[in-house]
Order: structure tokens, then C-alpha cells, then sequence
């Protein structure tokens, strides 16, 4: 019996690769890469979220636990198989769906005998640990708490105070697209969520100002012929052209706005972004978006280096976790920016 596209795939690596993944999911860690999935592995999870979808199936799905279906539903959203990727070369050949039931059994009771061995004690202490990576660090209702705190701890180094000038200033917004602020998505990021309010008061306050506001979208080719090693790097990747590639709703770009199309994480890497920038003869560069150590650090390292003042907003970047986002502003603020908040920044522009 072989698999679609991958005459290596075998019954028993089926198994055991749905068995791995049932074991990866079920410790509450987000679908990412992992380096015991192997050739297969695709259409592998494909078939067994056709399984738990196919009728029938529902007594055999209760094994599942919410955070498992939940996880299943992402995978499904993002590679939405149209038919069953498991048939034969033939149809003699194809996989019946008792044997995909069979396949489905086995790994499962694989997956408990695995979990009935391991120390419960372990067990625990491995599922929380990777539970708090994703846990949600910051909200709409608590983040004017956090900000203080942040700055606070940063206040050591954060000493290269400096006042915007309004006049020769723009305010990015970056990779602010729903593939990143779903909550269903695998690359969500909770943060982001959080400083929705805030980027919507301090894109107002620009706008009345006459001031620039310039959006960047991560997004690769369909068919990632620009991935490069980030194809390697991460799983999901936002696809030009998606409705997950736009950005939030709430905070979409007006049609005179430039927005910046990228592939890599800082806004500057081969895009017309400093072209923009020298033309309309800006200085001060105030950098909001997600994630904070990713893009937006790169971005505000970037900006430094090409000799604009940066103005890196605490309360208007956001990231998956605290410790991530602490530390890129406490890196920032030693070494290439002015770490500010949002409130700080409005209230220089409307006087």
C-alpha cells in the first residue's frame, strides 16, 4: 500500500507518524516544526483529519482532547485538502476506509501506551512548560499595567531620550494581517490582539497630523519560490494574494497609504521602504506591530543603522509571550532605540 506522492510511505510509518503526532498534540503545544515528523508526515495528519471528519467516526473522535481538535481544525484551515490524498496508484491499490480506521486504532493505541508508561510527574511538568510559551501574557484590559512595568525594568538602559519631531515623522504599522492575530491560527500571536486599541488611537492621531502612515505584509509567492530558509524554518507561511494576508480589519490601510510588501522580517531587506522614507524627508521613525522581537526589532535595528531616530512603542508591539517581549525592548533600548508608549507619542503630536 503506498501514499500519494510518496511511494515510501508504508501502513506502519502511517501509524507511527500518527502516533507521534498524537502525542505532539496532545502535550498543548501549537502545530509548528518538529523534528520527529518525517517524509509522509503531510499527508498522514491530511488522512487523519479526514478520518475524524469522515461520518461514523464520532465515538472514536472522543478519544481526542479539545486542545488535539483544536490544533487538527488549524492544520485543516490552512492546507484544506479537496479529496482523499491517501488513494493508490490504481484503485486496486487504494486505501479503503476500514483500513484508514485501522490505521487510526493502532496509532491511537500506540499513543496511550506511550502516555501510560511515562512519569505523570514528567508528563505534567512537560505540558506546562510548553503551555506557558503560548499562554496569553497581555490584554486589552492589562496592558496599560504591564507597560509601566516594562519600562521600569528597561529604565537603566533606556537613557537616549528624545523628543519627536512631528514634522519629519511616520509611524509603521508592521505585519498587523490576520494570519498572525487568528485566534485559530498557528502563527497567532496574542499580543498583537492586545494593541489593536492602541494602534487604531495613535493611527488617528497621525492621520489628523498629516503624517505618514506606512504599513508592511509578510506574505511569500504560493508557490515559495522566495521562502528560502524560512521555508525551512517555520511551517505555516502567509501566501500573497489570501484573505489571511490583509491586514487587520480594524486598523486597514487608507488608499493613499503605502504598505510595504516584504519576505523577510525587517522592513528595509530589498523593498522600497528607505526609498519611501528619504523622499519624504523623514527623521523620526516610530515602529509599532508584531511581533516585537521578530520583524519589529529587525526592522528598528535596520532603521537605526541607516541613521533614523527610532521610536519603539512597549504598548504597541506585541509578541507570543512576556519574556520575548521584555527582552527585545530591554536589547532596543541599550543599543538602537528610544522605547516610548503610545500614550508618550499622541500627546506630541496633538497639542
Amino acid at each position: 500500500m503506498q501514499f500519494k506522492g510518496h511511494s515510501s510511505v508504508t501502513f506502519n510509518s502511517c501509524v507511527a507518524t500518527i502516533a507521534r503526532m498524537a502525542l505532539f498534540y496532545s502535550s498543548g503545544l501549537r502545530l509548528g516544526k518538529v523534528s520527529t515528523l518525517k517524509i509522509g508526515d503531510i499527508d498522514s495528519s491530511r488522512m487523519l483529519i479526514h478520518l475524524i471528519k469522515a461520518k461514523g467516526d464520532k465515538e472514536r473522535c472522543t478519544i481526542l482532547s479539545p486542545v488535539t481538535l483544536d490544533l487538527l481544525r488549524i492544520y485543516y484551515r490552512l492546507y484544506k485538502p479537496k479529496e482523499w490524498l491517501f488513494e493508490g496508484r490504481s484503485s486496486r491499490n487504494a486505501i479503503s476506509k476500514r483500513t484508514v480506521q485501522e490505521i487510526f486504532k493502532q496509532a491511537f493505541n500506540i499513543y496511550f501506551f506511550v502516555i501510560c508508561r511515562l512519569n505523570p510527574k514528567s508528563l505534567g511538568e512537560y505540558i506546562d512548560k510548553n503551555k506557558q510559551q503560548m499562554e496569553v501574557y497581555i490584554t486589552t484590559e492589562t496592558i496599560s499595567t504591564r507597560v509601566k512595568h516594562w519600562l521600569k525594568q528597561i529604565e537603566p538602559f533606556n537613557r537616549h531620550l528624545m523628543t519627536l519631531s512631528i514634522e519629519k515623522s511616520a509611524l509603521m504599522i508592521i505585519d498587523m494581517q490576520k494570519f498572525f492575530l487568528d485566534t485559530e491560527s498557528p502563527t497567532f500571536t496574542c499580543g498583537g490582539l492586545a494593541i489593536l486599541p492602541n494602534l487604531k488611537r495613535i493611527i488617528e492621531a497621525f492621520r489628523k497630523a498629516g503624517r505618514p502612515v506606512i504599513y508592511t505584509r509578510h506574505v511569500h509567492h504560493p508557490g515559495r519560490i522566495d521562502a528560502g530558509i524560512m521555508g525551512w524554518w517555520w511551517e505555516g507561511m502567509c501566501l500573497e494574494g489570501s484573505p489571511e494576508s490583509d491586514v487587520h480589519d480594524e486598523i486597514t490601510p487608507m488608499t493613499n497609504e503605502k504598505v510595504i510588501l516584504k519576505h523577510r522580517y525587517s522592513a528595509f531587506y530589498n523593498t522600497d521602504l528607505e526609498t519611501i522614507l528619504r523622499c519624504l524627508k523623514i527623521e523620526d521613525l516610530v515602529i509599532s506591530g508584531i511581533m516585537t522581537n521578530m520583524c519589529c526589532e529587525s526592522t528598528a535595528r535596520d532603521a537605526y543603522y541607516r541613521d533614523f531616530r527610532v521610536f519603539f512603542l512597549a504598548d504597541g508591539t506585541g509578541s507570543i509571550n512576556e519574556e520575548m517581549h521584555l527582552a527585545s525592548l530591554l536589547n532596543l533600548s541599550f543599543g538602537f532605540s528610544y522605547v516610548t508608549d503610545v500614550d508618550s507619542i499622541i500627546s506630541q503630536i496633538v497639542k
